[in-house]
């Protein structure tokens, strides 16, 4: 009896919970943030989450069927690509721009998974940086109450005051799902607790930012700028579910512990010398882009191999 065999190319990892268990336990831990945003900046933060999402999941679903490619839809990976891309987007925008960011996050993922097999740098960075330059206006404006507010990092860089329990807890301005420290805290305590997060990302992530801005930040160890820092920025959304992204980590343990490294170095260098906002969207595309070269000097060669004839 003739039998068809599959062959894909490696690593071949088989783990205990499949891609659609882990993405529904991603949108879990998301949800807490996103009532937040709604809940904080009104029906208007609701409706871009929205359009963001199913203008995401139409794209993708579009394009697996225009190329013939099997449909990935159920598998909630473009769910959470749209959910994570809403949260990045200032809760006045108008629902066009979210169902740009939408369509251009899944396109960039499709491609990207059609001609390399893997997200080559993560659609969330790339489609805020190209909505930066689109709609400029737009993206840098934080309205609450109909009042233009400045976010914390901002008056905290023009040497103002800021409130740090304020930041924790989301009473702050900024965009619909990155105010809220705690609450995407907690929802990464949940990932961490059901074995999705990789910890050695994230944990040297953490500690290497940390350490730069206290080196470098100019005011040592002081709990008040660092908090300032760790809470503010969108850091916290980045941290726990922009940066460990599966499809953008190195595939070698070694190579996502200087991944996590690089990124911290690379978010405090951009934040503190930086003239752009948008330190975390630089660092992170930055760090994405060394992945292969971090694969390359950190990947075992096989005994018998010389090297350069990898």
């Amino acid at each position: 009896m003739e039998q068809t065999i599959y062959g894909m190319s490696a690593p071949h990892m088989k783990g205990r919970m499949s891609t659609d268990k882990i993405m529904l336990c991603i949108i879990l831990a998301l949800i807490p943030a996103g009532i937040h945003g709604v809940w904080r900046y009104g029906s208007n933060a609701g409706l871009i989450i929205l359009v963001t999402c199913a203008s995401a999941i139409a794209t993708e679903f579009l394009f697996q069927k225009i190329t013939k490619k099997p449909v990935t839809v159920k598998d909630f990976r473009v769910l959470v690509t749209g959910l994570i891309m809403s949260y990045c987007l200032p809760p006045s925008v108008e629902w066009y721009i979210g169902a740009i960011a939408g369509v251009l996050c899944a396109l960039i993922m499709q491609i990207s998974l059609h001609f390399f097999y893997k997200n080559v740098v993560s659609p969330v960075i790339l489609t805020r940086l190209i909505l930066m330059f689109a709609f400029q206006s737009e993206m840098a404006t934080y309205a609450f109450d109909g009042l233009t507010m400045a976010t914390p990092l901002t008056a905290l860089k023009a040497d103002g005051t800021v409130n740090t329990l304020f930041m924790i807890l989301g009473r702050t301005g900024g965009c619909i799902g990155e105010t809220s420290a705690l609450l995407l805290y907690i929802g990464a305590i949940f990932l961490i607790m059901m074995g999705i997060m990789d910890f050695r990302v994230t944990g040297m992530y953490l500690f290497s930012f940390a350490a730069f801005m206290a080196v470098f930040g100019g005011h040592g160890l002081s709990s008040y700028y660092l908090t300032a820092h760790l809470a503010g920025g969108g850091f916290m959304l980045a941290l726990w579910y922009i940066a460990p992204a599966y499809s953008t980590l190195p595939i070698t343990k070694e190579g996502r512990w200087l991944y996590g490294i690089l990124l911290g170095v690379l978010t405090g260098f951009f934040r503190l010398f930086g003239p752009s906002a948008e330190n975390l969207c630089y660092a992170i595309l930055l760090a994405n882009l060394c992945v292969p070269l971090l694969e390359k000097i950190t990947i075992r060669r096989p005994f018998g191999v010389e090297k350069g004839r990898l």
